[in-house]
Protein backbone atom coordinates (compact mmCIF):
# COMPACT_ATOMS: atom_id res chain seq x y z
CA UNK A 1 0.00 0.00 0.00
CA UNK A 2 0.96 3.55 -1.03
CA UNK A 3 1.18 6.22 1.31
CA UNK A 4 -1.06 8.83 0.74
CA UNK A 5 -0.97 12.54 2.60
CA UNK A 6 -3.80 13.31 3.92
CA UNK A 7 -6.08 16.30 2.95
CA UNK A 8 -5.74 19.17 5.14
CA UNK A 9 -7.93 22.71 4.80
CA UNK A 10 -5.63 25.80 4.19
CA UNK A 11 -5.55 27.85 6.57
CA UNK A 12 -4.59 31.70 6.20
CA UNK A 13 -2.42 33.75 8.38
CA UNK A 14 -2.22 37.90 8.51
CA UNK A 15 0.32 39.90 10.14
CA UNK A 16 -0.45 42.61 13.12
CA UNK A 17 -1.64 44.91 10.27
CA UNK A 18 -4.22 42.24 8.68
CA UNK A 19 -2.44 41.53 5.55
CA UNK A 20 -2.38 37.88 4.30
CA UNK A 21 1.21 36.01 5.15
CA UNK A 22 2.15 34.62 1.95
CA UNK A 23 4.55 32.12 4.03
CA UNK A 24 7.57 30.84 1.46
CA UNK A 25 7.41 34.09 -0.16
CA UNK A 26 7.41 36.81 2.51
CA UNK A 27 11.02 37.83 2.02
CA UNK A 28 14.09 36.29 0.11
CA UNK A 29 16.65 34.79 2.70
CA UNK A 30 16.79 35.83 6.58
CA UNK A 31 13.84 37.61 7.78
CA UNK A 32 14.53 41.64 8.12
CA UNK A 33 14.05 41.56 11.59
CA UNK A 34 16.79 43.34 13.10
CA UNK A 35 15.53 46.54 15.10
CA UNK A 36 18.76 47.83 16.24
CA UNK A 37 22.05 46.96 17.95
CA UNK A 38 24.38 48.22 20.32
CA UNK A 39 27.75 47.11 21.49
CA UNK A 40 29.87 48.04 24.65
CA UNK A 41 33.16 47.47 24.43
CA UNK A 42 35.52 48.07 27.40
CA UNK A 43 38.78 50.55 26.95
CA UNK A 44 41.03 47.62 27.88
CA UNK A 45 41.83 44.93 25.26
CA UNK A 46 41.77 42.00 27.85
CA UNK A 47 37.52 42.66 28.47
CA UNK A 48 35.00 40.72 26.26
CA UNK A 49 32.95 42.99 24.14
CA UNK A 50 28.75 42.76 24.84
CA UNK A 51 26.99 43.30 21.10
CA UNK A 52 23.12 43.78 21.84
CA UNK A 53 21.28 42.61 18.61
CA UNK A 54 17.59 43.49 19.02
CA UNK A 55 14.50 41.62 17.08
CA UNK A 56 11.15 42.25 15.77
CA UNK A 57 9.82 39.49 16.67
CA UNK A 58 10.91 39.35 21.06
CA UNK A 59 14.13 38.55 21.79
CA UNK A 60 17.75 39.64 21.73
CA UNK A 61 20.86 38.38 20.47
CA UNK A 62 24.23 38.81 22.28
CA UNK A 63 27.54 38.37 20.49
CA UNK A 64 30.12 37.98 23.76
CA UNK A 65 34.08 38.31 22.98
CA UNK A 66 35.63 37.48 19.75
CA UNK A 67 33.18 34.05 18.49
CA UNK A 68 30.28 33.36 20.47
CA UNK A 69 26.55 34.44 19.84
CA UNK A 70 23.85 33.32 22.64
CA UNK A 71 19.87 34.00 21.66
CA UNK A 72 17.21 35.02 24.22
CA UNK A 73 14.88 33.51 23.69
CA UNK A 74 17.12 30.26 22.22
CA UNK A 75 13.99 29.63 20.20
CA UNK A 76 10.93 31.78 19.70
CA UNK A 77 7.83 29.09 19.41
CA UNK A 78 5.07 28.75 21.44
CA UNK A 79 6.27 24.49 21.68
CA UNK A 80 9.44 25.48 23.74
CA UNK A 81 7.27 26.89 26.41
CA UNK A 82 9.99 29.46 27.99
CA UNK A 83 9.04 32.51 29.95
CA UNK A 84 10.47 35.84 29.98
CA UNK A 85 11.90 35.48 33.62
CA UNK A 86 14.14 32.53 32.67
CA UNK A 87 15.48 34.37 29.41
CA UNK A 88 16.24 37.46 31.56
CA UNK A 89 17.54 35.02 33.86
CA UNK A 90 19.82 33.54 31.79
CA UNK A 91 20.87 36.82 29.95
CA UNK A 92 21.60 38.71 33.07
CA UNK A 93 23.99 35.30 33.63
CA UNK A 94 25.92 35.41 30.67
CA UNK A 95 26.58 39.43 30.90
CA UNK A 96 27.25 39.13 34.67
CA UNK A 97 29.84 36.67 33.95
CA UNK A 98 31.30 38.17 30.82
CA UNK A 99 31.60 41.57 32.92
CA UNK A 100 33.05 39.91 36.15
CA UNK A 101 35.55 38.11 34.24
CA UNK A 102 34.27 34.99 34.40
CA UNK A 103 34.10 34.17 31.03
CA UNK A 104 36.45 32.41 28.36
CA UNK A 105 36.24 31.44 24.61
CA UNK A 106 38.36 29.01 22.60
CA UNK A 107 39.35 27.66 19.32
CA UNK A 108 40.98 24.50 18.29
CA UNK A 109 41.35 22.34 15.34
CA UNK A 110 39.62 19.37 14.58
CA UNK A 111 40.36 16.83 10.98
CA UNK A 112 41.19 20.96 9.49
CA UNK A 113 37.96 22.66 10.28
CA UNK A 114 37.43 25.07 13.41
CA UNK A 115 35.89 24.33 16.68
CA UNK A 116 34.66 26.88 18.83
CA UNK A 117 34.09 26.76 23.24
CA UNK A 118 32.53 29.43 25.51
CA UNK A 119 31.87 28.52 29.29
CA UNK A 120 31.14 30.91 32.07
CA UNK A 121 30.20 30.97 35.48
CA UNK A 122 27.97 32.63 38.01
CA UNK A 123 26.69 32.23 41.20
CA UNK A 124 23.90 29.89 39.69
CA UNK A 125 25.90 27.75 37.81
CA UNK A 126 28.50 27.16 34.76
CA UNK A 127 27.55 26.98 31.42
CA UNK A 128 29.78 25.75 28.49
CA UNK A 129 29.50 24.53 24.67
CA UNK A 130 31.38 23.38 21.97
CA UNK A 131 30.38 22.97 18.44
CA UNK A 132 32.14 22.89 14.80
CA UNK A 133 32.40 26.84 13.12
CA UNK A 134 29.81 27.07 10.52
CA UNK A 135 30.69 29.42 7.93
CA UNK A 136 33.92 30.08 8.98
CA UNK A 137 37.19 30.20 6.80
CA UNK A 138 40.98 28.49 8.26
CA UNK A 139 41.92 31.90 8.31
CA UNK A 140 39.48 33.68 9.87
CA UNK A 141 39.91 30.94 12.81
CA UNK A 142 43.60 31.17 13.00
CA UNK A 143 43.16 35.31 13.78
CA UNK A 144 40.43 34.91 15.82
CA UNK A 145 43.11 31.55 17.67
CA UNK A 146 46.26 33.90 17.47
CA UNK A 147 43.92 36.83 19.71
CA UNK A 148 42.30 34.46 22.33
CA UNK A 149 46.15 33.13 22.82
CA UNK A 150 46.86 36.23 23.98
CA UNK A 151 44.57 36.63 26.93
CA UNK A 152 45.55 32.77 28.13
CA UNK A 153 42.69 32.24 29.82
CA UNK A 154 39.77 33.58 30.81
CA UNK A 155 38.34 37.50 29.22
CA UNK A 156 39.49 40.04 32.16
CA UNK A 157 36.63 41.84 34.17
CA UNK A 158 35.59 45.04 33.03
CA UNK A 159 36.78 47.93 34.93
CA UNK A 160 34.72 50.25 36.65
CA UNK A 161 32.69 53.06 35.35
CA UNK A 162 34.68 56.48 36.01
CA UNK A 163 31.67 58.82 37.33
CA UNK A 164 31.64 62.28 35.25
CA UNK A 165 30.32 64.97 37.18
Amino acid sequence: MMYVRPSFATQTFRDRDGRVIDYGNRWHGSPPDVVKGVRLRPVDASCAALTFIFHDHPGVHVHAGLLHDFAYPVCGCDACDSTWEHEANELERLVRAVVNGHYREAISFREGDPWLAFAFESPDGRSSGEFRAQGMSREDAQTALDALQSISGPWSAWPPASTVM
